[in-house]
């Protein structure tokens, strides 16, 4: 799962942004705003993942739960996991083999 900073690196090449004060200028914020998102100091508005997730063609949700991932607490950390492959699996249109989702998978038992 990407960081809040990785998130933004993804958009800036998808839409050939090159430098974080230019991103800044394109989504209304500045530089300290755009320091304080890169240090994970300052969440991304709801807006802003949703504009990633369009601009990566991919699911809001897998935007959302890797963004408050690492915040979240130990017992909820599982259920995040399972909701975002899950996420993951819709985006690419795969079919799931009956059992992928079971704890096993992600704790290499």
């Amino acid at each position: 799962m990407q960081t809040q900073a990785q998130w933004i690196d993804l958009y800036k090449r998808e839409k050939n942004i090159e430098s974080d004060y230019k991103l800044g200028l394109h989504w209304g914020f500045g530089t300290a705003e755009m320091a304080q998102l890169r240090r994970g100091s300052r969440k991304l508005p709801l807006a802003k993942k949703i504009m990633i997730a369009q601009a990566l063609s991919l699911d809001p949700l897998q935007v959302f739960i890797s963004c408050e991932y690492y915040k979240a607490r130990e017992e909820e950390k599982e259920f995040l996991k399972t909701e975002y492959f899950k996420s993951v699996m819709k985006t690419y249109n795969v079919a799931v083999p009956m059992g992928f989702y079971k704890k096993r998978r992600f704790n290499n038992n």
